[in-house]
């Protein structure tokens, strides 16, 4: 494994290839992993052009066949598979991305609101008043408009006066 991602494998791959890139930024795009168990080694590319990508994990095989049977004086290893374009794009998953940024976005809410529900010390109910002064309130202030209670209960009132002088009647 550690013998294909070496820079001079790398630097004949940018040379095959025409690639305008340096060794570092080609290393980065590569990811080359053992299966478990074999001596088989899977070499994956990551790019945005899928026709590059394999043509590049294509040319990392071959350079690194040649590299690795010169310098650990063996036979040259067989590539079983060669890489072939992919059909569909493997990333960005837009679905997966929306999804991670709306579990984000209603973790941020919630964690907002707990802080503000945690830190919000006002009075709003008397049993509030009397825990924090020891004290009874004398007097409750309606949270409602005053001014139409009173005009609800005059027409109420005088709803009730006319019925009872219906039914004297």
């Amino acid at each position: 494994m550690e013998l294909i991602k070496i820079r001079p494998v790398f630097e004949e791959v940018i040379k095959d290839l025409n690639l305008d890139m340096e060794p570092r930024e080609l290393e980065k795009m590569v990811d080359v992993v053992n299966i478990t168990d074999t001596r088989i080694l899977k070499i994956s590319v990551t790019c945005t052009d899928p026709k590059m990508a394999a043509d590049i994990a294509n040319d990392m095989a071959e350079v690194s066949k040649k590299k690795m049977s010169k310098l650990m004086d063996t036979p040259e290893p067989n590539i079983a598979e060669t890489a072939i374009v992919p059909e569909e794009k493997s990333s960005p998953s837009y679905t997966k991305n929306i999804l991670i940024g709306a579990l984000f976005v209603t973790f941020v809410i919630i964690a907002v609101l707990t802080v503000m529900f945690v830190t919000d010390n006002t009075l709003k109910t008397a049993d509030d008043v009397e825990k924090a002064f020891g004290v009874m309130p004398l007097t409750i202030i309606p949270e409602s408009d005053i001014g139409s209670l009173n005009e609800e209960n005059i027409v109420d009132e005088g709803s009730k006066k006319n019925r009872r002088k219906k039914r004297k009647k």
